[in-house]
């Protein structure tokens, strides 16, 4: 999951700034118009993936990489889905939900996260195949990067 700094809020007119690293989301942005949350998930995917290796051919998006990820893109990205979902899905609304769940352990603190955002069924993280591309998912239910991570079920340790 994703950590911001503040809250990130929608804003009707926002012009996203440009990408840091001159990725173009409009691909993303016309995905996420027409509500097709499976196809945006998996540009997001994409999209971020470009992101991390900016003038390389590195390969993946991992846990250390994602460190050095562009902030100014994360809130491109982030203001898409919350924008297109009426903010229920997003990675800030992915944090809201961690900032309020009540543990100190960090473990356990990602399973109670899974089990309100719906990647968690029954003690098991899902994998990708298992998700709800619907507005009747729960809220932060998407973006999911969990297994682009190596980390089924998480959007971002």
């Amino acid at each position: 999951m994703f950590r911001f700094k503040d809250r990130t809020m929608v804003k009707e007119n926002f012009e996203a700034p440009n990408s840091d690293r001159k990725v173009d989301y409009k691909s993303l942005e016309d995905l996420l118009k027409d509500k097709r949350w499976e196809e945006a998930n998996k540009r997001t995917r994409e999209l971020m993936n470009q992101v991390v290796h900016y003038g390389t051919n590195a390969g993946y998006l991992g846990s250390e990489s994602i460190k050095t990820f562009s902030c100014q893109d994360l809130g491109i990205v982030d203001h898409l889905w919350a924008k297109y979902s009426n903010s229920l899905f997003s990675f800030s609304t992915q944090q809201r939900i961690w900032q309020s769940l009540e543990s100190n352990v960090e473990a356990e603190k990602e399973c109670l996260l899974g089990d309100r955002v719906g990647w968690r069924i029954n003690g098991e993280f899902v994998n990708s195949n298992r998700l709800y591309f619907t507005l009747q998912a729960l809220p932060g239910h998407l973006p999911y990067l969990g297994e682009l991570l190596g980390t089924p079920g998480m959007g971002f340790p």
